[in-house]
């Protein structure tokens, strides 16, 4: 492959991983509400928070190459941190 096509490739693969942010920035964001608000986490959201555990490796090799991504990977990995934290506390609070 050349250089032309490796830059074509990592190209798409950033497109990709915006629009993943994209549509899972909003869902944190329900989550993290519901948290707030003293709900535990229902299947669903721990697959899309296991998802983006699986996936966080891949674009921390890809923030490394193209430091303009390291500020919404940080955005996005503190805003996780926050909601396994208040996950935590509501199971606590609930008896599990």
């Amino acid at each position: 492959m050349d250089r032309l096509d490796k830059n074509k490739a990592e190209l798409g693969t950033i497109e990709a991983l915006l629009e993943r942010a994209r549509i899972r920035i909003p869902n944190l964001l329900k989550i993290k509400q519901r948290l707030l608000e003293g709900y535990t986490l229902g299947d669903i959201e721990i697959e899309e928070l296991h998802l983006i555990f699986e996936h966080a490796g891949e674009v921390l090799r890809i923030c490394d190459r193209h430091p303009e991504l390291q500020e919404l990977y940080t955005k996005i990995a503190s805003l996780y941190r926050e909601i396994i934290q208040l996950a935590l506390d509501n199971e606590r609070k609930s008896g599990h």
